[in-house]
């Protein structure tokens, strides 16, 4: 099998003249890639059962593992427990992962040169305590850092002081005034060996107040550095959730479908019995923390009420109830079942439009029909009402919360990114995506936006988001192709401008000189191909956007005595529009060239000016192709 991303390039390759391969059995490893059950594909399918042991391995928490865990003694050891995080009052955010499922969103702590603090409440004291009233809350804790000092403030006051740890360290106790603790104990160890837990706060009950919740305040020292302490805003209370799960088991001859169980048990490890409607009774037990369990049902054809219960042998009954869903296709990847959701549907429509357009070539109607449908899944993740490529959920609603300027590394939605540098990720069918936000000029004045605004960025956003102008981040690799989109929309010029823009604000002959990740030589390319006067937006359609030259002439020497010139007499920095465009003596008014008119060489010509031609390759017939016809 090929990797699913290399499809692109096989179609460009064979659509260009490659000769090496067989066309037939190309297609054929390409459509079983597209067909596989790894990184969401999975979900556009009807899936074949599977063994529960299979669906167990499937379903496994890919980033964390569990190292240790919260044993009786510990429980006996805090007393009257409360809720460590009721509500936060300041502070910074971000998604990421944890022990517990539900909890992804966290107040984060950096110890940098200018450190910000974070601010939470816990809940209220009972009115009834024992001696000892501890409070607990979710944590995690960069253990790769130089063990830079963090500050615990309760109600104003400093208590503690406590340093990063290293990740043998998956304990520590500090020790703070009248008797009180400040005890982290990891849970689990993520694949950066950074460590997740519990933080118990723990004090005489004397040191509290009934009916009163503490205000705490945590800050990293001013080190200048990255080191990191996360509280998570999820509460700390025994229940259970319930969730549908795309698969299909076999259960002694018969076909079951999965629903998915986390029981989140705050208490000493005990014995527990689930009840649920459509299945058999489970015993399993229940340890302190997050317990996760897949349960076979009888199927359903339509969504329908179900219920679980959870009788703990120590503690009330959890209860609560799912609207079971038929397992069937989906047009995208769910944003609550698979990681970089929106990342992963909008490629994967590419990838799926170029296997169609070799099955078409070759004359295979079936899967070109197959795959140009799968190729419009894109359209299913573009919220209208917020103007952008978005994580829905399983059941069809958007993903919340949501902010288009947020990026963590591989935490949430998008891969390197965020909505701003993902929405235009439709190379195959900007037309389409043009209908999807109005008109021309609604996506032109959208596109100006993304220039014109803000770089912020909310969460961790991975160093490879550089070179921002705006909300554009050209050093990485997503955003290459979208200052190219304007020419789709009637304004080539402004496409002219923006590639002027990058080019003399972004590169340097420095040793510094690039904006970004070279990766495979991505940065070098989008410059020699930019420079020249032209870009692949949709590498694989074997169309060049033209975009400004940068030089008075380039040659490419295409081979057998054949050159193709590019020709700007008095391109600069002010003479960057193009005016006019010959190609090969005759008058040239689209904004694209094809592969074909390069390799049998000629001469691309243009006349350059100071002020943009607002009449120059401005039609719709002018526009670049797409799949949606104009």
């Amino acid at each position: 099998m090929i990797g699913y991303h290399s499809v692109p390039v096989i179609f460009d390759a064979w659509s260009k003249g490659l000769t090496t391969l067989d066309p037939r059995e190309a297609l054929e490893a390409m459509i079983q890639s597209a067909t596989q059950d790894a990184e969401g594909l999975r979900f556009y399918k009807w899936p074949a059962p599977i063994s529960l042991e299979e669906a167990r391995a499937r379903d496994a928490e890919p980033n964390l593992r569990r190292v240790a865990s919260v044993e009786r003694r510990h429980v006996q050891s805090m007393g009257t427990m409360v809720n460590g995080y009721e509500r936060t009052l300041a502070g910074n955010t971000m998604r990421y992962h944890s022990p517990v499922p539900a909890a992804r969103s966290a107040l984060i702590s950096r110890t940098e040169s200018e450190p910000q603090p974070i601010e939470w409440e816990t809940a209220a004291v009972p009115e009834r305590t024992e001696s000892k009233v501890s409070f607990l809350w979710l944590a995690g804790m960069d253990a790769n850092g130089d063990g830079r000092r963090f500050e615990l403030y309760v109600n104003g006051e400093r208590w503690f002081r406590f340093d990063g740890p290293e990740v043998r360290d998956r304990s520590f106790t500090a020790r703070g005034p009248g008797g009180a603790t400040l005890t982290f104990r990891a849970t689990h160890i993520d694949q950066h060996n950074d460590l997740f837990g519990f933080m118990a706060l723990s004090v005489p009950a004397s040191a509290v107040q009934e009916g009163e919740p503490l205000q705490l305040s945590l800050q990293g020292e001013a080190a200048g550095t990255r080191d990191w302490y996360m509280t998570f805003e999820h509460p700390i209370e025994s229940h259970v959730t319930i969730d549908n799960v795309h698969a299909h088991v076999e259960e002694e001859g018969q076909i079951r479908q999965l629903v998915s169980l986390d029981i989140e048990h705050y208490g000493a490890p005990t014995e527990a019995t689930v009840l649920i409607a459509r299945g058999r009774p489970v015993e399993t037990r229940l340890v302190f923390g997050s317990n996760h369990l897949l349960l076979p049902v009888l199927p359903v054809d339509r969504t329908t009420s179900t219920a679980v219960a959870v009788d703990r042998a120590d503690g009330p009954t959890l209860e609560a109830e799912l609207r079971l869903r038929p397992v069937r296709p989906y047009r995208y990847i769910p944003a609550d079942w698979e990681p970089e959701s929106v990342s992963k549907t909008l490629e994967y429509a590419y990838d799926d439009w170029c296997i169609a357009r070799m099955a078409e070539a070759l004359g295979d109607a079936y899967d070109a029909e197959l795959f140009y449908e799968r190729a419009t899944y894109y359209q299913s993740l573009f919220d209208r009402w917020a103007g952008f490529m978005r994580g829905r959920l399983a059941d069809g609603e958007w993903k919340e919360p949501f902010s288009p300027t947020a990026a963590s590394h591989r935490q949430d939605e998008y891969t390197e990114g965020n909505a701003w540098q993902y929405s235009w990720y439709v190379p195959h069918d900007v037309r389409g995506l043009i209908e999807l936000m109005g008109d021309r000029e609604a996506f032109v004045a959208k596109l100006d936006e993304l220039f014109e605004m803000s770089s912020d960025m909310e969460g961790t956003a991975p160093p490879d988001i550089s070179g921002m102008i705006g909300q554009y981040a050209h050093g990485n690799e997503p955003s290459h192709h979208i200052a190219y989109l304007y020419a789709y929309a009637g304004v080539p010029w402004k496409t002219q401008e923006r590639v002027r823009q990058i080019i003399e604000t972004l590169y340097d002959i420095r040793p510094d000189g690039l904006p970004g990740n070279e990766d495979c030589g991505q940065m070098s390319a989008w410059y020699i191909l930019s420079a020249m006067g032209f870009y692949p937006v949709n590498p694989a359609e074997g169309i060049y956007v033209i975009g400004t030259p940068h030089y008075e002439r380039v040659a490419i020497d295409i081979g057998d005595g054949r050159e193709f010139s590019i020709e700007a007499p008095g391109v600069s920095a002010e003479n960057k529009y193009i005016q006019s465009a010959t190609l090969n003596g005759r008058p040239l008014d689209r904004c694209y060239i094809t592969h074909e008119e390069i390799v049998a060489g000629g001469t691309l010509a243009f006349t350059m000016g100071a002020a943009p031609n607002r009449d120059w390759a401005t039609a719709e017939s002018a526009a670049p192709p797409s799949m949606t016809p104009a």
